[in-house]
């Protein structure tokens, strides 16, 4: 995945052009895939459409990749649109408390920590 790509979205242009789930999984897509599909089992670059949104299975030995494996959000357990808001936001305003970022987007502060030690493992690279 181009994560660099996904770090040059402002803010603004994320909250105006991603408004729900199925944008941010087509947006998420476009960067996984960006030069294409192949299969990380046995290398083949035919596909079809997996189980779940944005997936793809193979067609030569039918192994399916989630859209978040092998992503930033691998692990994340949240809607992507609220995983890529905060991750955004965290990469944005490296200065803010988790406590700000909590009030700011709604969810827990914990919560916010995670993304914001994701985000500086990131840049750290």
């Amino acid at each position: 995945m181009n994560t660099v790509k996904f770090f040059q979205l402002s803010l603004d242009e994320f909250l105006s052009g991603y408004q729900d789930e199925e944008a941010c999984i087509e947006l998420l897509s476009d960067l996984k895939w960006e030069s294409g599909f192949q299969c990380r089992k046995c290398g083949h670059q035919h596909y079809c459409d997996g189980r779940y949104p944005g997936s793809r299975r193979c067609t030569r030995c039918k192994t399916e990749e989630t859209l978040k494996a092998n992503t930033i959000f691998k692990n994340c357990k949240l809607p992507l649109r609220t995983t890529m808001h905060l991750m955004l936001y965290a990469y944005h305003n490296p200065l803010s408390s988790t406590t700000e970022m909590c009030k700011e987007l709604g969810v827990r502060q914990m919560t916010c920590w995670r993304m914001k030690q994701v985000v500086k493992e990131i840049l750290e690279k």
